[in-house]
């Protein structure tokens, strides 16, 4: 009997061992394989979101209707278009405004703020679009969902700064991205920046 178990089960339970360690390599392998192809689905969708927001402020900043901050906006054809900007992408932008060199808001999508100082938000980093070099923002306080981008808006004539085009982002937006990838499964995700702290989670 004893050379029976020997011969028969210990070679079974080493067999039964080897294929529960290749089993779990191959469904550890499969686990890291799909969280990395989700992880590059999440970011793919953040890049193209920011590189939306990104681009639109390049663009806005060069329209026309920013030059009318050299008349600090007398007939606030700028704060409309501001106004009918933020009401196209409500779910999108906080706010826009329009910013002179001594910080002071000349044209807003919240008339309110017209003439008060732009809060103040910590530097997060400078990206350049399109040749446009844009300003990232942190807000503090109780605007841990926003971030703030600025574009510099120049004179047509002489090419000199006028002031900065400020889009409030709305950071909900990469919130419900990063909900909805986690999904039923209840994972957790987290965005992170090139200096490893957390910017959406």
């Amino acid at each position: 009997l004893a050379a029976f178990l020997s011969v028969g089960l210990l070679p079974a339970i080493l067999l039964a061992g080897l294929a529960f360690v290749k089993t779990k390599a191959a469904i550890q392998q499969e686990i890291e394989r799909n969280l990395t192809v989700q992880a590059a689905s999440v970011s793919a969708n953040l890049d193209k979101m920011l590189f939306e927001r990104l681009q639109n402020a390049v663009t806005w900043s060069r329209l026309d209707v920013m030059q009318d901050i050299q008349v600090r906006d007398v007939d606030k054809r700028l704060s409309m278009f501001l106004a009918d900007l933020q009401a196209g992408y409500s779910d999108v932008y906080a706010g826009l405004a329009a910013i002179d060199g001594r910080g002071q808001i000349v044209s807003s999508s919240h008339p309110a703020e017209v003439g008060t100082a732009a809060p103040a938000a910590a530097h997060w980093l400078d990206v350049t679009q399109s040749g446009t070099p844009i300003a990232l923002e942190l807000p503090g306080g109780a605007a841990q969902d926003r971030v703030v981008m600025r574009a510099p808006i120049r004179s047509s004539f002489t090419g000199e700064p006028l002031g900065q085009l400020q889009l409030t982002l709305d950071w909900n937006d990469v919130f419900e991205v990063l909900d909805q990838a986690g999904g039923d499964a209840g994972r957790m995700l987290a965005v992170l920046d090139g200096e490893g702290r957390v910017i959406a989670a």
